[in-house]
């Protein structure tokens, strides 16, 4: 059975999202990191360092808060005027419907069930606005969640930095255990993917390191 904060997680912003935001986060932090270890940072004090960190993560955790909720709630009032008016705007009806259902069960449906699931659409009545409200308090909290994740992968960084003295070791025992959160992130999140835990663990952990390296070598 997954943790209560697992379950909140996947509950409110999905595993994808999850699994995105916790990468960015950590990998946003190592770049840093990792900058310091090689001396590209000068002589940057811990705490200089975690302010560079934390306002980078809750800068650009904002930005994408933002971002997230205008874009879902703007499709999910596009899809509510839609299911009122039968008006598709600028788009044939079929290429809405197909836009909205990407990434769905529908994509391993035969064109023949599709159409059927489309026909079921185009007869349906259109939800309250009471329910259109609620809707757009979920997709906040969703994008809302993605905020919160970016910006607590600032806590192995934080607690690194503050409480171990010699400033080497700790960088390096804050990337070791910022690789260790990666992973167990891939761990929790991959079976909600369909993926197997460890192996994705190992894949999320892997793929941000290697990001991490070629990003702080080429100065992104």
């Amino acid at each position: 059975m997954a943790f209560k904060p697992v379950r909140f997680l996947v509950s409110n912003a999905g595993p994808g999202l999850v699994v995105q935001e916790a990468m960015y986060g950590f990998i946003m932090a190592l770049i840093f990191i990792t900058a310091t270890r090689f001396g590209l940072l000068g002589g940057i004090s811990e705490t200089e360092l975690l302010l560079l960190i934390l306002g980078m993560n809750v800068t650009w955790g904002a930005i994408d808060m933002i971002v997230f909720f205008f874009v879902d709630e703007g499709e999910h009032h596009q899809m509510h005027r839609f299911m009122e008016t039968h008006d598709p705007g600028k788009y044939t009806v079929r290429e809405l419907l197909d836009e909205d259902f990407a990434g769905t069960v529908l994509d391993s449906m035969y064109e023949v069930d599709r159409k059927r699931v489309y026909d079921i659409v185009l007869s349906s009545e259109p939800v309250p606005d009471s329910c259109y409200r609620k809707k757009t308090k979920e997709l906040f909290m969703s994008a809302f969640v993605a905020f919160i994740v970016t910006a607590l992968t600032i806590i192995p960084f934080a607690l690194c930095l503050l409480l171990i003295p010699d400033m080497e070791d700790a960088l390096l025992i804050s990337a070791l255990v910022a690789s260790l959160c990666l992973f167990f992130i891939g761990f929790a999140m991959g079976p909600y993917l369909g993926k197997n835990g460890a192996r994705f663990g190992l894949v999320v952990a892997l793929v941000s390191l290697v990001i991490t390296v070629i990003a702080t070598v080429t100065g992104g």
